[in-house]
């Protein structure tokens, strides 16, 4: 697990610095939001990858991870109230 973690904050500085070089490169923003949603990082994750919706709204892959990560973060919202009512419930 540890390995993933370390491959995950690589991934993510390498691509950084991609995009120092090559800012305007969709893919590269693609996986950094996907570096960063493995990574537990879910707002870094949707911003990127709404920053590149912006510049282009048809990039089936940004379009697709997006609405996976949003999906996926709605959900974790909405298990996290539930569990809220329950330990209030059972307090």
């Amino acid at each position: 697990m540890l390995r993933l973690l370390i491959r995950e904050k690589k991934a993510i500085e390498y691509t950084l610095k991609a995009l120092n070089i090559k800012n305007d490169n969709l893919d590269l923003m693609n996986n950094l939001g996907l570096f960063y949603y493995h990574d537990d990082q879910i707002e870094n994750s949707l911003r990127t990858l709404k920053k590149a919706l912006s510049t282009s709204p048809a990039h089936r892959g940004v379009v697709e991870n997006y609405k996976m990560i949003l999906d996926d973060s709605e959900a974790i919202a909405r298990a996290g109230i539930v569990l809220e009512d329950l330990e209030k419930k059972y307090q």
